[in-house]
């Protein structure tokens, strides 16, 4: 399962006028690329009329809860710029398992990025230590909108599902209590989001072949070197795009969503 992170208008991506990493990756190297849905049925396609009434409903839904400011609580729009970056599962992970640990200087932190973080005891005991709400809750939660307050709420969106929607605040919080751990700023992180995310295993890389050997095969494996530490590569990677996503969301005044 793929994880991204969109910034940008709620209208545009509730419409589906926008695509994701692995979208744009298949489309620039000539693959065909198909999105399956549980029913068959991208949720992301409401009809415009529709989207426009959901999303300002929604907006309007979060003011009291999150604090928001009066009047538009951002920018929207059908053709507004939009942002989509790779997030990925073991990058979210990661990231979750860093902050928790950094709570938890008593316990052993893994460098192996776990199949299930929930069961390893710095996250599983976050909550009942009172460390959860801040950011951890803030790295998990399905949306960030621009808001000044350091707040979260459980909210229905514009297609009907239950979300952790949280405030660009938190979200600044939480970047500000994790980038020194990682030594990340603002341009560091642009160049870790470039170089795209930490890989370990087999890969496919374009190979290097002259135009009249059409006999060979245009793409190869090639195998990536283990990680030394994969959770802390990870990590970085992950909070690096939340900054990205960060930067660009305030330049243009709208939310990040978390895509799966």
């Amino acid at each position: 399962m793929a994880i991204d992170l969109y910034a940008g208008p709620l209208q545009r991506y509730f419409t589906r006028r926008w695509e994701t990493v692995g979208a744009v990756h298949a489309r620039k190297a000539g693959f065909a690329y198909q999105m399956v849905f549980p029913n068959g049925v991208d949720p992301l396609s409401l009809d415009d009329e529709i989207a426009e009434a959901e999303v300002r409903d929604f907006a309007e839904r979060l003011k009291s809860p999150l604090k928001l400011a009066e009047g538009p609580c951002w920018h929207e729009s059908f053709d507004s710029p939009y942002l989509s970056l790779q997030l990925t599962p073991q990058g979210l992970k990661a990231l979750i398992l860093w902050t928790a640990f950094l709570q938890r200087s008593d316990l052993a932190r893994p460098k192996a990025v776990p199949e299930n973080p929930d069961e390893v005891a710095a996250v599983a005991e976050a909550a009942d230590k009172g460390y959860y709400m801040g950011p951890m809750a803030t790295l998990e939660a399905h949306m960030i909108v621009p808001g000044p307050e350091i707040e979260i709420v459980i909210a229905e969106d514009p297609i009907g599902r239950e979300l952790f929607v949280t405030t660009t605040a938190a979200l600044d919080q939480a970047i500000d209590f994790l980038a020194p751990s990682l030594g990340l700023t603002a341009e560091k992180a642009q160049e870790i989001v470039d170089a795209g995310p930490p890989s370990a295993g087999t890969e496919m890389h374009l190979a290097d072949r002259k135009w009249y050997e059409f006999y060979k095969p245009k793409w190869i494996e090639v195998e990536s070197p283990p990680l030394e530490d994969e959770v802390k590569a990870f990590a970085e990677y992950a909070l690096a795009a939340f900054m990205v996503m960060r930067d660009f969301a305030a330049a243009h005044a709208v939310p990040i969503v978390r895509d799966e």
